[in-house]
């Protein structure tokens, strides 16, 4: 008898097995349930009065799970005197206490049984499953973790076909009001668990709900639990979660997100997004004005905008090119003084310290270029002492100061600032006209597009001119073969 106890304890207290996890995560989802049908009850009370049959068997059924587990977990417990007044055993008791109290307010009952998803924090602490649902979401390899990211996917476009035809074609949205109703409250119950595990299997919570990802999934949840009604709020909430999408780009063959021009000009599309969607809704009101014929105008500015963008991008890519190029010099140069150091066996040493000095004050622009002065002398007087007339080693040397000096000055020498900032305000002035002034769907594509292209191209133009990392680091100049050198020499 004891031992069929402590199996029973176990399997609550400690799932190991298969069948143990599998009852967890249906208490949890009953947790969850329970919650969701609180919240549709008091959001929508007319609604729910359709549903008060179902939702009185589900309570019943609910309840019946809930008072299973708190006693089967009371009888087994090593303890059981010390069991009704522990902390979660009571969030458990007063979750299902008030149904057999004869209490008809059922929604009451719920809400009490909100304090339960605490306890779902403590199944996953003894489980220590924080890193597994960490992985399932971020670094997804099995067959169910790859599906249920795909599932996502699909949930988010078919969330903002919804929001489209609501907008475009009400008359039909009305017809089927039902069902659509019925599809967001399933589409915000799965985002609301997605967002709930990444929380709580997040390795920094603290920083979880300021990164941008997760900013996006909470506004796209964050009207229905907070009670907020307005149509055209809703629905410029519900439209933000197709930039759910490029979370998981990673399986979406067309895309490639991470690490890309499109990831860091993402904010400030998003911003001239969400401010043409506001306009658009300003026009289906006829409170807007607007000009057809101001197309032409803004083509012919786009075009001239991105004829000067694709010029600065190419005198910067020739930048780019020349730095490599000489990098390259250097590494042979190197490559060839000390093979000469090592025919005479001399220390290759100062060749080192030279070699570490030029990569860290060219990667740092604050360094004084003083250090590699005086590691660039003391390498020339190291040579000086070989040859007692200039030949081979001097010309090599003066190769290598000559290139090394190039690199140098390169690295200081970015676009005007004043330049730089007429490129940048240009190009956001432009895009922001476009919202303004090209009305409905058109002008949706073409802030889009815009954005993308253009300051795309500004991006890059940046980029390029810091060409090592920084807050502009997609486009770096290689510099793993000279460091992979100072390990070799």
């Amino acid at each position: 008898m004891k031992k069929i106890k402590q199996k029973i304890y176990n399997f609550f207290e400690h799932p190991q097995t298969l069948v143990a996890k599998l009852v967890q995560i249906f208490i949890f989802l009953l947790i969850f349930l329970s919650t969701a049908a609180t919240i549709f009850e008091l959001k929508f009370p007319l609604k729910a009065e359709s549903f008060l049959k179902e939702l009185f068997i589900f309570e019943i059924f609910v309840t019946a799970i809930f008072s299973l587990e708190y006693l089967l977990r009371f009888f087994t417990s090593p303890d059981w005197k010390k069991f009704p007044f522990k902390f979660f055993n009571i969030i458990d008791l007063v979750a299902i206490l008030p149904g057999y109290l004869g209490l008809a307010n059922f929604t009451a009952v719920r809400i009490l049984r909100i304090l339960r998803f605490i306890r779902f924090l403590r199944i996953l602490k003894l489980l220590k499953h924080h890193q597994k649902i960490y992985n399932f979401f971020e670094h997804p390899k099995t067959f169910l973790a790859k599906f249920t990211h795909n599932f996502l996917i699909f949930l988010i476009l078919l969330s903002v076909i919804l929001v489209f035809i609501e907008i475009k074609f009400p008359f039909f949205a009305h017809k089927f009001h039902t069902i659509f109703f019925s599809l967001e409250i399933f589409i915000t119950a799965i985002f609301s668990i997605e967002y709930i595990l990444r929380f709580i299997s997040s390795p920094g919570k603290l920083k979880f709900p300021f990164q941008f990802f997760n900013i996006i999934d909470l506004l796209a949840i964050l009207p229905f639990y907070a009670g907020i009604e307005h149509a055209a709020i809703v629905r410029v909430f519900r439209f933000l979660r197709i930039f759910k999408i490029f979370r998981y780009s990673r399986f979406l063959r067309i895309f490639r997100f991470q690490g890309t021009i499109f990831q860091r000009i993402l904010p400030i599309l998003i911003i001239l997004l969400s401010i043409k969607s506001l306009i658009w809704l300003a026009e289906s009101k006829n409170i807007w004005i607007f000009d057809k014929n101001l197309g032409e105008l803004f083509a012919i500015i786009g075009f001239s905008l991105g004829i000067i963008l694709s010029q600065k991008i190419g005198v910067s890519y020739d930048k780019f090119l020349q730095m490599e190029n000489t990098l390259m010099r250097i590494h042979g140069t190197i490559i060839s003084i000390f093979t000469i150091f090592k025919k005479e066996k001399i220390s290759p040493k100062i060749l080192k310290d030279w070699l570490k000095i030029f990569l860290k004050t060219l990667e740092n622009n604050s360094l004084s270029q003083i250090k590699f002065d005086e590691i660039n002398s003391k390498l020339y007087l190291k040579i000086c002492r070989l040859e007692k007339s200039p030949s081979e080693m001097a010309i090599l040397h003066g190769e290598l100061t000559r290139d090394a000096i190039f690199c140098l000055s390169k690295r200081d020498r970015l676009t005007p600032r004043a330049y730089d900032n007429l490129l940048q305000q240009s190009t956001i002035f432009y895009i922001f006209l476009i919202a303004l002034f090209i009305p409905g769907l058109t002008g949706i594509i073409s802030v889009f597009m815009a954005s993308y292209m253009l300051y795309g191209m500004y991006y890059v133009t940046v980029d390029f001119d810091t060409l090592f990392g920084g807050e502009f680091d997609l486009i770096n100049v290689d510099l793993k073969d000279l460091e992979k050198l100072t390990k070799e020499i």
